[in-house]
């Protein structure tokens, strides 16, 4: 049985959220880590502002809209005292 606790190097801290990697073990082992993130995780992001992102062997806690286009697009309006353009494809 994995704990939480013992998942610290698993962790990884960014500005603005927390994710948890569980790529490379296997399938049960990661079933229960994913689990038990949950466990903790989900009822935070149900009474606070920050939300869960699932992805292809993990699960991150973030704050909504903080992504790293949205940190990119911040620093240039506050670097071009807000006269930026940005034109592309989606």
């Amino acid at each position: 049985m994995v704990t939480v606790s013992g998942l610290h190097n698993r962790a990884e801290f960014k500005t603005g959220s927390v994710a948890l990697h569980w790529r490379g073990l296997d399938e049960a082992t990661a079933a229960e880590i994913r689990g038990q993130v949950l466990v903790g995780w989900l009822p935070i992001a149900q009474t606070t502002p920050m939300e869960l992102l699932e992805f292809d062997g993990g699960i991150e806690m973030r704050m909504p809209a903080r992504d790293k286009g949205m940190r990119s697009a911040s620093f240039w309006m506050k670097s071009a005292g807000g006269s930026v353009a940005y034109l592309g494809m989606t």
